[in-house]
Parts: C-alpha cells; sequence; structure tokens
C-alpha cells in the first residue's frame, strides 16, 4: 500500500486536549481584552491620555461651534470653522450691511492695506535679524526647531498666529541685552493680549513646535 493511500488516524484524545487548551487560550485572551476595556489605563498606560483644554481651562471643544452630543475623533480632511473665526466674519459681515455703500468699494483698499502690511512685517523681521547678527538657523537653535521652521514663521506662512510674535519678542529681548534699536514692527505693535484674536498667554510661554 503506498504511502498516500494509508489510512489516516486521528488521536482523538490528543485532538481533544488540543482543542481544549486552545479554548482556554481564547478565554485568556477574551478576559484579558475585557479588562483592557473596562479599565486600559492598566493594560495601555497611554491609551487615555489627558484631554485637551483652552488656556481658559475650558473643553478645547468649546472652540468650536461642535455639537457636543456627538463624539468627533477627528476633523482633519474637513471640520468645523473656529468660533474666533466665525466672529471675525460676523463682524465684517455686519460692517458690510450696515453701510453696503461704504463698505464694498473700499473692499480692494482693505486688501492693498492687508498685503502691504504683510511684506512690510517681512522686510522687518529680516532687517531686525540682520542688525542682531541672527540668522533663521540660530534662532531655531534657541528654540529647539529647525531653521526652516524659522522661515516659515517669518515669512508669515507658519499658520499660527501667534507665532511672529513670540519672535517678534525674542528679537526684541536679544536688541533689549545687545543695546541694539530695531525698526519698529509697524503691524506686530502694542501688546499682543491686547488683540482678541490672539493668544496672549501662549505668546508669553515663547514656545514653538
Amino acid at each position: 500500500m503506498d504511502e498516500e493511500d494509508a489510512p489516516v488516524t486521528i488521536d482523538v484524545e490528543s485532538s481533544r486536549t488540543a482543542n481544549e487548551q486552545g479554548a482556554a487560550m481564547d478565554q485568556v485572551s477574551y478576559e484579558h481584552w475585557q479588562a483592557s476595556m473596562t479599565n486600559s489605563s492598566d493594560v495601555f498606560p497611554s491609551a487615555r491620555p489627558q484631554p485637551l483644554t483652552l488656556p481658559d481651562g475650558k473643553p478645547t471643544i468649546e472652540a468650536w461651534p461642535l455639537d457636543q452630543s456627538i463624539l468627533h475623533l477627528n476633523h482633519g480632511s474637513f471640520g468645523a470653522v473656529p468660533n474666533s473665526t466665525l466672529n471675525a466674519v460676523a463682524k465684517y459681515e455686519s460692517q458690510a450691511n450696515r453701510a453696503p455703500n461704504g463698505w464694498f468699494p473700499r473692499v480692494g483698499a482693505r486688501i492693498r492695506d492687508m498685503r502691504s502690511q504683510r511684506a512690510a512685517t517681512i522686510r522687518e523681521f529680516q532687517g531686525n535679524m540682520s542688525r542682531l547678527g541672527l540668522t533663521a538657523e540660530r534662532i531655531g537653535k534657541d528654540f529647539g526647531v529647525s531653521g526652516s521652521r524659522v522661515k516659515q514663521i517669518i515669512t508669515l506662512k507658519s499658520g499660527v498666529l501667534e507665532y511672529p510674535w513670540i519672535i517678534r519678542a525674542y528679537l526684541l529681548s536679544k536688541a533689549a541685552a545687545q543695546g541694539v534699536e530695531l525698526t519698529p514692527f509697524t503691524a506686530l505693535r502694542g501688546n499682543p493680549h491686547d488683540y482678541w484674536f490672539l493668544d496672549g498667554d501662549f505668546i508669553d510661554r515663547g514656545e514653538i513646535d
């Protein structure tokens, strides 16, 4: 009889033992999973991060007009507009609706003024860094970030309104220490705490990511 034609024998007792062991392992795995679901902090210490809060201690979700009865896991590709932006839009819409004939003819001039301020701020950063003998790489080293990150900030491309103010404060501090007079910033002027759209406490911390 060829080997392939030989009858297949099954060790019933060994099979039963293996099945029982497998079932026991499955039960242990299930109980471990169940425990992790009920007390994940014991099994996965980092599974429950501390909730994010706003500077005033309120939950971060309150910065958006999100329905808090819904669990929002992510709004990366698309999402709600922050309340601060909505408030700014409402303010401009109110101005436009109160006096349309005065508002709309001046829109072009307003845009030109903003572009002019942007260009002036970039020149002022570059000029003042030159006066202090600082490069983007040197500033980045002091903040623990790359020089390219600093270049993003001083060209107003970082996407964080507070970052240019942090660099401004850094330059003013360096100028005071060296006794150097800087070119005044035309747009970044005054106390950032006086601007409703800025997080003054964030600026005071002086941290850049």
